[in-house]
């Protein structure tokens, strides 16, 4: 549960442009967040608020990618992904330049806020970070959902597929799963679990639990379950779903990991 503190702040961006804002998301430090545009990816520091560097896609690229979707962070914050209309994921990496920053305080003589103050650099000035696009994978299939998991990405496709994919965005041990292989029950300490039917029929949002070691899933037919490996792999022969049962009208879901808690947001 989250409780509002201070007024709310507006931050306008000093970038000109027609594009309203996609999505936001914070970094895992929740030091930075990314502000995604159609065509555009914007990178800001937290405290201060202040942009701190933008990309924006040349026409060329807008008409092959499509415009952007989705982003997830790096757990490390040096990679962002960022998922397009037409199928593509790309990789952004976000490079620090040492010993750069780009706004530092300014305090009046005989200011009790030193620069000698330790960790002034790290607190109170906003670093200088370049954004720098990597890598681009074709999954060749409208993109529904992605999450990061340690030094994985899993990205859900609406052809019913779960892709695994490293973050350095190599397809080099790239594994994708058909759902129609993965087992489901009503719990886990079923022995066998059944192959549903999921034939058109794909996960429309999902997010990974860390303290549970898997995914909870929201399809798009709004059954809602929970998918985790019953071994170190992740392949289809190891992975277990498990139902939420009598829930059929599911639309979104988030995580708790503290509280190992999953809460699903229903149309009713």
């Amino acid at each position: 549960m989250y409780f509002l503190s201070g007024w709310p702040k507006r931050l306008l961006c000093p970038i000109e442009a027609q594009e309203p804002p996609l999505g936001i998301q914070a970094d895992p430090q929740r030091t930075l967040f990314a502000v995604l545009s159609p065509f555009q990816l914007s990178i800001w520091y937290n405290r201060p608020s202040v942009l701190i560097v933008s990309y924006k896609e040349t026409l060329k690229a807008v008409l092959q990618f499509g415009h952007y979707d989705q982003t997830e962070w790096k757990p490390d914050s040096t990679t962002i992904a960022v998922s397009t209309a037409n199928g593509y994921i790309l990789f952004f990496n976000l490079l620090s330049t040492r010993d750069k920053y780009l706004y530092e305080p300014v305090y009046p003589k005989g200011s009790p806020h030193l620069k000698g103050t330790p960790y002034y650099k790290e607190e109170q000035c906003a670093p200088s970070l370049n954004l720098e696009k990597k890598q681009v994978l074709d999954l060749q299939a409208a993109i529904t959902s992605l999450q990061s998991m340690l030094e994985d990405l899993i990205i859900a496709t609406a052809d019913g597929f779960l892709h695994l994919i490293h973050w350095d965005g190599l397809t080099n041990g790239r594994k994708a799963i058909n759902l129609c292989t993965v087992p489901f029950s009503v719990d886990l300490h079923s022995s066998r679990g059944s192959f549903l039917d999921f034939r058109n029929v794909h996960i429309r949002n999902m997010e990974y639990c860390a303290t549970l070691d898997g995914f909870a899933v929201v399809f798009n037919d709004g059954r809602v379950g929970f998918i985790t490996p019953m071994s170190s792999g992740f392949t289809a022969e190891q992975l277990h779903g498990v139902w939420a049962q009598e829930v059929f009208d599911g639309t979104c879901v988030a995580v708790n990991n503290k509280y190992r808690l999953m809460a699903f947001g229903c149309t009713n």
